[in-house]
């Protein structure tokens, strides 16, 4: 059955959001009552933040700034991962049915979202074939990296702005539209940045490295040339929208500069590339925590030894093709650093190998990367790899070559440009570059040439009345293959895999225009079907295993009545603030619900965020929470003691001096806290006498310290 392209195209599409449902089809059950479960505190922080954003619409708060939770220090939001080009928009939602729903169709997007857009990319931008285009785009959106992310961080997982921002750089190679172009692009960076800035700095390092592999350094120079008005237009443009909020990142209130050192230290286990992990059919969860040190949220790797295999089979066989090599080039530089400071081995610290992220990571900007994540970027060059060999090894191979297009009429050259991916026309603009030949005098070269925009035409004429079946060629003058009628495309290889680039570009052999069959000609008989048919089944040895599985969820625990139903406005004085003790890792996550739920009419004094280290001045490094006060410490100490000690008067004079710091009108703890009957008792003796003992109030115990904070 023959099936139109745009048909093609909406199956296609609606398979990605069917998947991406699939995938977090347990949240969706209930997504206000439900919560992921391998990284919980993750998704309460973007609820936190969702609810947050609604602020600016319903009380004219700031978006980049709230002392709702470690008060009254308060969060820098744009130090954090704020999300505003989602939770702004999304605002409606969250006040209707709450954050939960935003957060799970923010997740959803993030998966289906990602993969569509890869496919929009691959299918119309890169020349690829629907069915390498589908294959690639799949991966890139569920990828064993995105299912890992999407258990906690749709920021991360939500790439789908991030290969159009990929297209517009390339398109940018072809003279002109310098406003156009670098606007577009603007708006595109601007649109990442509200989501993940993160994301954004891997997407310049990453072209950073693949232009240096992929262009020809004799070229360069003339690439930079014509890119380097249309970057400028972006920087400007999007440099005026951001301004602001990045100031307000880098030098407000609770900025830090870079990551503290255990953060900076979370890197990939070398063998975890070769393994499987736990969110894939053939994964090993116990294998994959043993070698992700138990980070279920960072399994940034984990692609299978099969995968491993066939990719470095494929690119040896398309090594020629200078797309394979540069994708191959860029995703193992990157592998090599997600490896980070000291090589990890099979679960053990190789400390007498250090990796190049050792010397990079000292740079500015480079201290806030996370090394592990450097692989999301190999997992991207991958995702186009799997694309570009179902194209060349497998549809390629497959396809009759049509013999039945009238012959082709010489065109007259126009103005030179650089040769990056193939090339396409857009509007008429231009036609695609023609492969990365060029003329060249006095051992100087210029770009190729490229024809006119009437083959354009032609094609796209040709491509609106043309109906194709899955597996199919693009026809649109997006296709350069189609839009060349060589057969060759921005691998630099035509489609029996002979190279057709040219070492230089001077060659005169390739300033012809490119002659077609001649109609009537009849089908050439299919190339190698059975080699095909052998790569076609590697590739599905090698990508079946990684079939992703449902993320977990599970039923949210319940939280103390007191921050429910509005309990807090009557058993509350007006304006609480609230000190949760003992405090720690697990009270500051539960803030965040607390401060959630009570839609942040009361005043936390912890949370889970991040921030400078207020405990010690000289710490600018980020750290999750608060710093730990003197009162946090010695009650965390009490939590592991039988019977209820004596306080000192120096411990006493420090719990004084940090509810004053905080400004509390009350402590709480929840009844049933672990070993609260200690904990209670120490508390009581400790603001004795100047507060009365604790309560039991709507599920929690109630500490009245007005009286020793003065905060009326």
């Amino acid at each position: 059955m023959r099936i139109r392209g745009r048909n093609v195209d909406a199956l296609v599409y609606l398979s990605f959001v069917l998947g991406a449902v699939y995938i977090l089809g347990r949240l969706w059950m209930d997504p206000n009552g439900r919560y992921l479960t391998l990284n919980f505190q993750d998704s309460f922080n973007f609820e936190w933040i969702l609810t947050h954003a609604t602020e600016l619409f319903t009380k004219g708060e700031s978006p980049f700034f709230s002392d709702d939770v470690n008060y009254p220090l308060g969060v820098n939001l744009m130090a954090n991962t704020s999300i505003l080009t989602l939770a702004l928009p999304l605002t409606p939602i969250t006040l209707w049915l709450g954050p939960g729903v935003t957060f799970v169709i923010i997740s959803t997007l993030a998966l289906a979202g990602t993969a569509c857009a890869w496919y929009y990319v691959l299918s119309r931008h890169f020349g690829r074939s629907k069915l390498a285009a589908f294959v690639g785009a799949a991966f890139l959106g569920f990828a064993p990296a995105m299912m890992s992310h999407i258990a906690g961080h749709p920021n991360i997982a939500g790439q789908y702005f991030i290969p159009l921002i990929i297209a517009v750089v390339f398109r940018m190679k072809e003279p002109g539209n310098t406003w156009r172009q670098g606007i577009w692009l603007a708006v595109l960076v601007v649109l990442q940045a509200g989501i993940n800035e993160e994301m954004l700095f891997f997407t310049a390092m990453a072209l950073a490295v693949f232009i240096l592999a992929y262009v020809p350094w004799r070229d360069l120079l003339g690439y930079a040339k014509v890119m380097a008005p249309k970057c400028g237009v972006t920087l400007l443009v999007a440099g005026v929208v951001l301004a602001y909020p990045l100031y307000f990142q880098f030098t407000g209130p609770q900025h830090y500069s870079g990551l503290d050192a255990g953060v900076r230290a979370i890197n990939l286990d070398a063998k975890s590339y070769v393994a499987f992990g736990r969110y894939s059919i053939a994964g090993d969860v116990a294998e994959a925590s043993r070698l992700n040190k138990g980070n279920a949220s960072e399994e940034n790797s984990f692609f299978g030894w099969p995968l491993i295999l066939v990719m470095l089979a494929g690119t040896i066989f398309l090594w020629r093709s200078r797309l394979s090599r540069a994708l191959a080039i860029t995703g193992v530089v990157f592998a090599i650093c997600s490896l980070g400071d000291v090589i990890r081995v099979d679960g053990v610290d190789r400390t007498n190998f250090h990796g190049p992220w050792k010397w990079i990571s000292a740079l500015p900007l480079f201290d806030s990367v996370v090394p592990t994540r450097l692989a999301l970027i190999t997992t991207v060059c991958i995702g186009v790899g799997l694309a570009l060999m179902v194209d060349k090894l497998v549809v390629e191979r497959l396809r009759p070559v049509a013999a039945d297009a009238p012959a082709a009429t010489a065109v007259p050259p126009r103005e030179p440009e650089p040769a990056l991916v193939g090339g396409s026309s857009s509007g008429g603009d231009s036609a695609t570059a023609a492969g990365d030949s060029s003329a060249s005098t006095g051992g100087s070269s210029v770009p190729a040439y490229a024809g006119d925009s009437s083959a354009s035409t032609a094609s796209a004429g040709a491509a609106s009345t043309s109906t194709m079946s899955i597996g199919a060629p693009s026809t649109s003058t997006d296709d350069p293959a189609a839009a060349t009628g060589d057969g060759r495309d921005g691998s630099g290889l035509d489609s029996s895999g002979r190279d057709v680039s040219g070492r230089s570009f001077g060659r005169s052999d390739q300033t012809q225009p490119p002659v077609r069959p001649v109609r009537g000609a009849g089908p050439v008989p299919s190339r190698s079907p059975r080699l095909a048919l052998v790569w076609a089944v590697a590739l599905l040895v090698a990508l079946v295993p990684l079939f992703p599985t449902p993320q977990p969820a599970d039923g949210r625990p319940p939280i103390p009545a007191l921050f429910t139903n509005g309990n807090w406005r009557t058993k509350l004085p007006p304006h609480p603030v609230v000190a949760p003790l003992p405090g720690g890792w697990d009270d500051n996550i539960k803030m965040m619900r607390w401060s959630t739920e009570t839609n942040f009419e009361v005043k936390l004094t912890g949370g889970y965020f991040l921030g400078p280290n207020d405990t010690e001045p000289d710490d600018k490094y980020a750290h999750f929470g608060p710093g730990y006060r003197d009162t946090v410490i010695y009650l965390n100490g009490v939590l592991r003691m039988r019977t209820s000690p004596t306080p000192t008067e120096e411990q006493r004079a420090d719990f004084r001096a940090d509810i004053r710091h905080w400004k509390a009108t009350n402590l709480v703890m929840p009844v049933g806290y672990y070993n609260e009957k200690v904990l209670r008792e120490t508390i009581d003796k400790l603001v004795s006498p100047d507060a009365p003992p604790a309560q039991i109030v709507d599920g929690v115990y109630l500490w009245d310290v007005r009286s020793i904070t003065a905060n009326p």
